[in-house]
């Protein structure tokens, strides 16, 4: 984060310590490089296939019921957190590009 100060307009510089107001600013970003694209999308492509990995040796390895009812129950908690492994890639992307009432389970849907 970066912080700047002001007060009534006027630089910090021509103010007095005990009269800054310290004002935290959050920068935004509407471009991302084909890198930073390519490097989401192989992350979420590495934990995507080692769950296949995982749930084919389950399904073909096991007859084990509560084994893969608890798989099962896994995967919905595993996809809500690769939902938001990749909205951290983009969090500080920018409201106007995406609209303002946009979250990352709406982003997804």
């Amino acid at each position: 984060m970066i912080y700047g100060a002001r007060r009534h307009g006027r630089h910090r510089a021509n103010l007095p310590q005990h009269s800054v107001q310290r004002v935290w600013k959050m920068l935004g970003r509407k471009n991302y490089t084909q890198e930073e694209f390519d490097h989401g999308k192989a992350t979420i492509k590495k934990q995507l296939a080692a769950y296949k990995k995982l749930a084919g040796a389950i399904a073909g390895g096991t007859t084990d019921k509560k084994l893969r009812s608890e798989l099962k129950d896994f995967e919905g908690f595993f996809f809500n957190n690769l939902t938001l492994v990749l909205d951290r890639y983009y969090v500080h992307r920018l409201r106007t590009l995406t609209s303002k009432n946009r979250t990352p389970l709406n982003e997804v849907g």
